[in-house]
């Protein structure tokens, strides 16, 4: 993409850590081609002219139903396609996260191979080593959160032990994009 302001990524980070859906606008002339690619040459080159912002409310009781299932001690976890921030900000506003504690998402430093990941915190640029031990320590210092990416390579081939995704589950209070993944595992 082409023309993308310095402030592109504090701009969509800013909305979606306020619990609002994003979407970059982009736009280039496009002349007939009869041959090669059409979509790759439609989607490549864009140039950048803005963003759309969504915000899209919760349900008036959304919030006491949220509440409820915690006060009976049910294990809530939120499976949605939203990126981590906007799910994290919607968790927060339901009373599903903690707001005095941090927001860590688990990210892929290396899919190749043998995938690599992190905790890296929502709000500042601190990360955490993944360790498959301390998961329940963690979730109780932090907000936990999966997005699609560490999803996906867990998941890609099934060479993942169930338990991972077991615990994940049980700690996390949020989960990003790629929830069919999770749904078939």
């Amino acid at each position: 993409m082409t023309n993308v302001p310095d402030h592109y990524k504090d701009t969509y980070t800013h909305h979606m850590n306020k619990g609002k859906r994003v979407l970059a606008i982009a736009c280039k002339a496009i002349t007939p081609n009869a041959s090669g690619d059409y979509t790759r040459d439609v989607e490549s080159n864009l140039s950048f002219i803005g963003f759309m912002v969504f915000d899209c409310a919760l349900k008036p009781d959304s919030k006491s139903v949220i509440n409820e299932l915690i006060t009976a001690n049910y294990k809530l976890v939120m499976i949605t396609g939203d990126s981590p921030n906007t799910a994290a900000e919607v968790g927060n506003k339901l009373g599903m996260l903690n707001k005095t504690k941090d927001t860590y998402v688990l990210d892929v430093i290396n899919g190749h191979v043998t995938a690599t990941y992190q905790w890296a915190c929502l709000t500042t640029s601190a990360t955490i080593p993944y360790d498959f031990k301390t998961i329940k320590q963690l979730a109780n210092q932090y907000n936990l959160c999966v997005g699609g990416p560490a999803l996906q390579q867990i998941t890609k081939g099934k060479d993942v032990p169930s338990e991972l995704l077991y615990e994940l589950c049980k700690y996390c209070n949020v989960f990003g994009t790629h929830l069919l993944l999770l749904i078939t595992y």
